[in-house]
Parts: structure tokens; C-alpha cells; sequence
């Protein structure tokens, strides 16, 4: 199957190469420097069984109205996701998958490309980036979730073609269950620690953080259940166990039956959000993790306060309206702010 992968960062590495590596015809797309770099140092790929090295990768930086794919694979960043495929023809592929984060991009993508060549997808493998071009996988729990847009399409053998590369798959047939509930991972100790400079494990030692936490777990629990949004268990994530536990317990419990769990799992590791702001990004992903909970609360008529103030802080801090240091490790200006 000839696979086009639209950005070669942490996720489209990871899946490009385990896709080149089970035999597939696999071209990356990118920027004119990071197709030159895949060129030459090519991409490498731990942790999925073997040691994976894909030597001389094809590379390239533009496509022509003529090019043709059976997939296409977008792993950009959301907020890039309009510039990603603008440049794209409508029939560039039979199906586009979005492995992209937060709520959204599907809609995006339907709108250039039609509701029923989109597929959404999800990733649980915990990746992390050694080098340029090198990415590992830290365990083997996690895997890939795939639901199409339209639940009446049959989708063929994209989902066997990730199981052949050795990956974990399970199908969903609605898509916004499977990117809502993802969402709920997504956001866990991800805009407290950007805004706050601190870990999960630290974060989750603090009863007052781990309130904000679950609060806004509640909103987005919220919102599905104003939607009519099930919640779904994920490929190594009960999704559902986790609806309940922030739901039922009071920040004080909550505290004591996840604090050892964050802190192995997590503990020290820099959420994304965290990684954007140290670098200096002026904008996060955010917007469709906090931001699209809240959005979608104020368009349902149900608040989400939380989860704007959250959005709202970590903006104004990107954009440089708020000194960072006056955030950073000083979680009563957070709890403040979110009463």
C-alpha cells in the first residue's frame, strides 16, 4: 500500500517506519531541511519488537495535483493542521487519518477532503523522542485507535495494515468517543504543569491541584454526556474506570488512589503542553484540549470554568500577556483563578 505521512515528528516517525518496515511503499512529507535530515540520517524506531532503521527514507517537501496514495497519515501538530493540508489535492489519498490530539481536526479535514474519506485515530503507545528521527517506545500497553467519520463506510484493510507492523488496534464505531475519551487522558496533569512549571507527581501531592484536576475531568464528562458522547475504554487505558474514580471521589481520595499510580507512570515526565512552553512555543495545543471542552460547554449552555481558565492562562502566558515566573511553582494564583 503506498502511505503518505504528512509530518515526520514524533508520531509520523513511529508509524512511518514500523509501516516501511512491515513492507509497505511509505513516503514522508515535510519541510524542505527535516526531508533533507530523513534523508540522510534516516528514522529510527525501539521498543515494537526489533530495533527499527529505515536507511534513506523517500522524502519529500511538496506534492503535485497528480500524486496519489492510498492513505495519508496527518501527525502534525493541531494547531498546523490547516497549513498542513492546504497545499494537498482533494484526491490526494483514498482515506486520511488524523493520529492528532484534541478535538477538531476531523472536522478540518472533512470539510477539504469529505466526511467520508476521514478516519480518526488515536494513539496510547507511549512515545518519546531520543534524537531527530529516533523515537521509542517506553512500553508495549498502549496502541492505536481507529474509528471512520462515517460509521457506513467500510474503511478495507486499513486497520489489519497496522496490525501486520505489529501494532495493537482496535476499531470504534463512533469517532467522537474514541477522540473525547482520548481527550480525557490528554488533558490529566498537562495544563497544571505548563502553567506551573511542575511534574504530575508533583501536582498530584498537592490536594488543591488534584481538585483542579478533577474538576476538569467533571466539565468534560460534562459535555460528552450533554452531547450523548459514550465513554470508551482505550488499547491499554480503562477509559471507563477512569469516568468513575473522577467522578465518585472527593480531591482528598482521589489523591491517595492515584497519586503512586501518576508518579510510576508519570511521576517526573514532562506532559506536552510543559515541553511547548520551556521551549518558548507562542502557541499549544491547548485550544483543542482545555479550550475545546470549554467551547463546547458554552455552546451546550453548561459551564466549564476550569477548563477556561486553564485555557485562558496558559494562552496569555504563550503569548507573553503573563510572566511565566509569576505562575511558575505558585499554585494559589492557579487554585484562584479556577474557584
Amino acid at each position: 500500500m503506498k502511505v503518505l505521512i504528512i509530518g515526520s515528528g514524533a508520531i509520523g516517525a513511529f508509524i512511518g517506519g514500523v509501516l516501511a518496515k512491515s513492507g509497505q511503499d511509505v513516503t514522508f512529507l515535510d519541510l524542505p531541511e527535516v526531508v533533507e535530515r530523513i534523508k540522510s540520517q534516516g528514522i529510527t524506531v525501539e521498543g515494537i519488537g526489533e530495533k527499527i532503521h529505515i536507511d534513506h527514507p523517500c522524502a519529500i517537501s511538496s506534492v503535485d495535483d497528480n500524486s496519489r496514495f492510498d492513505l495519508a497519515v496527518l501527525s502534525v501538530k493541531s494547531y498546523t493542521t490547516i497549513p498542513a493540508i492546504k497545499n494537498l489535492p482533494v484526491t490526494i489519498a483514498d482515506f486520511i487519518i488524523t493520529f492528532q490530539n484534541g478535538i477538531g481536526n476531523e472536522e478540518i479535514l472533512a470539510e477539504k477532503f469529505g466526511k467520508q474519506n476521514v478516519i480518526a485515530g488515536s494513539i496510547t503507545y507511549p512515545v518519546a523522542v531520543i534524537g531527530p528521527g529516533h523515537i521509542k517506545i517506553e512500553n508495549q500497553k498502549g496502541g492505536l485507535g481507529i474509528a471512520p467519520m462515517d460509521p457506513t463506510i467500510d474503511i478495507g484493510e486499513i486497520p489489519s495494515l497496522f496490525q501486520k507492523a505489529g501494532l495493537n488496534v482496535e476499531t470504534y464505531n463512533n469517532y467522537r468517543s474514541l477522540k473525547w475519551s482520548k481527550l480525557m487522558l490528554n488533558i490529566v496533569c498537562n495544563a497544571t504543569c505548563a502553567i506551573l512549571g511542575m511534574t504530575p507527581e508533583q501536582i498530584f501531592s498537592d490536594r488543591r491541584l488534584v481538585g483542579i484536576e478533577r474538576e476538569s475531568i467533571r466539565e468534560l464528562l460534562n459535555v460528552m454526556k450533554k452531547k450523548n458522547i459514550p465513554v470508551v475504554d482505550l488499547p491499554g487505558y480503562p477509559v471507563k474506570l477512569m469516568k468513575n474514580v473522577y467522578s465518585l471521589l472527593p480531591p482528598s481520595l482521589l489523591k491517595l488512589v492515584l497519586k503512586n499510580r501518576i508518579k510510576k507512570s508519570r511521576g517526573d515526565k514532562k506532559p506536552s503542553l510543559l515541553i511547548e512552553v520551556e521551549k518558548g512555543s507562542k502557541i499549544t495545543e491547548v485550544d483543542v484540549y482545555n479550550g475545546a471542552i470549554y467551547e463546547s460547554a458554552r455552546k451546550t449552555g453548561i459551564p466549564a470554568p476550569v477548563n477556561r481558565a486553564l485555557t485562558d492562562i496558559l494562552d496569555k502566558i504563550t503569548s507573553g500577556e503573563v510572566d511565566w515566573s509569576e505562575l511558575k511553582e505558585n499554585p494559589g494564583k492557579l487554585i484562584d483563578a479556577c474557584k
